[in-house]
């Protein structure tokens, strides 16, 4: 009873994440859909069949979560299958135009990379790849940066990270009975935040 009740409060955790990624995409969905949507995330393995994305822009919508949340000492978004929960989120959650915008937004990242290392995304070495990372997010995050798609494509994958078991539990330390309130505790104390 104790796992049903730990699962449960993972949920309402989870559905938040789900939800605004939805929201992110231009989509809607209703409380009734989001268990089902958390179950098929949760199922998703080894296997899985890219549903919208083409085997290249899968490929480098892998590399690209991998590189935000890179494996620590806690677990990646390449474990937490953010790649497929974003392949999931574009295929049935998303609006057309948003859908178009991701693609569009891929393939500039291409030639970006092209200009930058003659390589596309994909075909660069991590270093190449982190240093166009950088320039694309100085231009979505900067106060005149007209390109907002890469900042909203890492909140995609915070959003689809944390709606992962190993993002809610794993990374925030999920204790659902936490211990009594101290307030000031210096971070070096706790090491990361925790999910209540």
């Amino acid at each position: 009873m104790d796992k049903n009740i730990k699962l449960n409060s993972i949920s309402l955790t989870r559905r938040k994440a789900i939800r605004n990624a939805v929201l992110l995409l231009g989509g809607s969905i209703s409380v009734a859909q989001i268990s089902p949507l958390i179950s098929d995330v949760a199922a998703m393995s080894a296997n899985y069949i890219p549903k919208f994305l083409g085997k290249h822009h899968f490929q480098m919508n892998k590399r690209l979560v991998d590189l935000i949340i890179p494996e620590s000492d806690t677990p990646g978004a390449l474990t937490a299958n953010v790649h497929q929960f974003i392949d999931v989120m574009l295929d049935g959650w998303a609006a057309a135009d948003t859908q178009l915008r991701f693609l569009d937004n891929f393939n500039n990242i291409d030639r970006r990379s092209m200009a930058m290392t003659g390589k596309t995304f994909a075909d660069a070495n991590r270093t190449q790849q982190i240093k166009l990372l950088e320039v694309l997010d100085k231009e979505s995050f900067s106060d005149n940066g007209t390109d907002i798609f890469f900042g909203e494509f890492k909140a995609l994958v915070v959003f689809g990270y944390y709606s992962s078991e190993e993002g809610a539990s794993v990374e925030l330390r999920y204790d659902r009975i936490p211990g009594g309130y101290r307030d000031c505790i210096p971070f070096s104390e706790v090491g990361r935040s925790w999910s209540t």
